[in-house]
């Protein structure tokens, strides 16, 4: 625990979860469903910002709607292109904490959200 605490790393994590916990909903999913949300909570997702500072992309921009950055907050709550699938499967007002470390239900939702919205970022591209 001391380490984790210690460590630069998992930051983004880290505001929402201090320590690691055998509680955390994301245990009581698929292995594909914690994946995307793991990955989504480390911000290390196959999405323009990272993928820009990572080296692959060049350009770091929403393929959706032209925002000059594609980010994990941008692709869950405020990508235009995204309302009907955002209104359909998120909370009513989402943010990080509900919507990345809420129920499993929910985490099952974000999951699900965030497949159907790459599908229609891989047909704008």
């Amino acid at each position: 625990m001391k380490e984790w605490a210690e460590s630069n790393k998992g930051r983004s994590i880290y505001a929402f979860m201090p320590t690691p916990s055998k509680k955390d909903s994301i245990n009581f999913l698929t292995r594909k469903e914690q994946v995307t949300i793991f990955r989504l909570r480390s911000r290390h997702i196959q999405l323009n910002k990272h993928l820009k500072r990572i080296g692959i992309m060049n350009d770091a921009a929403c393929p959706l709607c032209q925002c000059p950055e594609e980010s994990v907050v941008h692709h869950l709550f405020e990508c235009p292109s995204l309302n009907d699938l955002r209104a359909e499967l998120l909370p009513k007002k989402p943010d990080i904490a509900n919507t990345l470390f809420g129920t499993p239900h929910q985490l099952a939702l974000t999951h699900k959200y965030h497949v159907m919205a790459q599908s229609r970022r891989a047909a704008a591209q």
